[in-house]
């Protein structure tokens, strides 16, 4: 997030000690880097499940494969990969659902690290924040139609595609079936209902989905990822474990690494890894490794883990994915029993939500700026460039 940091190594026995200027990055990532290389080997081969939610050797090589990746080090993220998938704890999780919910966390294989949680002790709030508003929740994440755009159709062909069958009127069918698992859509039946965020009133009565709603989601799209409808009483009461890093994502570190440098059987391997991934929810099998499957791959398969940002930055995105105005569905009307759209058209286009104008500078905005306490606070700090 801030470039050059200070890397502390010791315990100081004054506050002043501590008004360290930056070190360069380069450093702190070769101190994590050797920090993983001297612990990983002494710790227990084994999936969370087995080491009761403690750091394991799986961890210590999937992250530093994560970092080898961010540093652009292909070679070493690939052997870092390799030392996971060659671990047989480890094994993907067939229902894609599921991974969140907590009534697997007890079965649940494909984690690798995890915040673990206990129900009454030491729980999260994460189905207040993001269950529809009709359902009591905030609709807290919202989903862009950049992201929507991204799913693949069902036959495998993105929908830039002219062969690929996309439709805009039927935009939310016959897409890769991660889509429907993962985004909450207008139209789609939820929780014996049909989701509405497109219309002001649902049967004469005030709809608290409508897109422009407090509690609604701005995009006129939703979470569905990480979900489960639970009674207002449970709310802040989710002790579902939150993956940190999972088998998948080992598997598209390695495919993105050997798309960069393998040997012919590396990528073989890599696009073999990938259609695992895709197997899970039965999508059709991919037939290439391409830098953009696995760029789309990491996008669809890891939304909301935390990582599209950094890989947003590492692929020098930022100017088409941060400094676009941000969209969301288009505006329309939904049909409450059938759940089919009626779009909404100017000129024969439909009109999509505009959330936000966005601007992005390449030199400033993969780095944030320095909280004015933490500058006064030490002399020695110098503020992000």
């Amino acid at each position: 997030y801030y470039g050059d940091v200070p890397l502390v190594t010791k315990t100081f026995a004054t506050p002043s000690e501590a008004n360290l200027p930056r070190d360069p990055e380069a450093k702190v990532k070769e101190f994590i880097l050797q920090e993983l290389n001297e612990i990983a080997d002494k710790l227990p081969e084994q999936n969370e499940i087995q080491s009761g939610g403690h750091i394991t050797r799986g961890a210590a090589y999937a992250l530093k494969a994560r970092l080898e990746l961010f540093m652009e080090d292909y070679a070493n993220a690939l052997k870092s990969a390799k030392k996971v998938i060659d671990m047989t704890c480890f094994e993907l999780y067939p229902d894609y659902l599921g991974i969140w919910l907590a009534e697997n966390n007890s079965s649940n294989k494909e984690i690798i690290l995890s915040v673990q949680c206990v129900r009454d002790l030491y729980s999260h709030d994460i189905w207040q924040h993001n269950l529809p508003a009709a359902e009591g929740g905030w609709s807290s994440v919202n989903i862009s139609k950049n992201l929507v755009d991204t799913y693949e159709m069902d036959n495998g062909k993105p929908i830039t595609d002219p062969s690929s069958g996309y439709n805009e009127e039927k935009q939310f069918e016959k897409r890769d079936p991660r889509f429907a698992l993962t985004v909450l859509h207008p139209g789609q039946s939820f929780n014996g209902r049909i989701y509405n965020t497109l219309d002001e009133t649902v049967n004469g009565k005030k709809n608290p989905d409508f897109w422009s709603e407090a509690a609604a989601p701005r995009t006129g799209l939703s979470m569905k990822k990480y979900l489960k409808v639970v009674p207002s009483s449970e709310f802040g009461n989710c002790d579902a474990n939150i993956p940190v890093i999972r088998l998948a994502e080992v598997y598209l570190t390695y495919a993105e690494a050997a798309e960069k440098v393998g040997t012919a059987e590396e990528k073989k391997l890599a696009l073999d890894l990938i259609n695992l991934i895709r197997g899970r929810v039965n999508h059709v099998k991919a037939t290439a490794l391409t830098e953009d499957l696995v760029r789309r791959e990491r996008r669809v398969e890891l939304c909301f883990e935390g990582l599209w940002y950094y890989d947003v930055k590492r692929w020098n995105l930022g100017p088409t994915e941060l400094g676009q105005p941000l969209y969301g569905t288009a505006y329309g009307s939904v049909n409450n029993t059938t759940g089919e759209i009626t779009w909404n058209k100017k000129d024969g286009q439909l009109q999509s939500i505009k959330v936000a104008d966005r601007t992005f500078t390449t030199d400033r905005n993969y780095l944030f700026m320095l909280l004015q306490a933490t500058m006064e606070a030490n002399p020695n700090m110098t503020q992000t460039q």
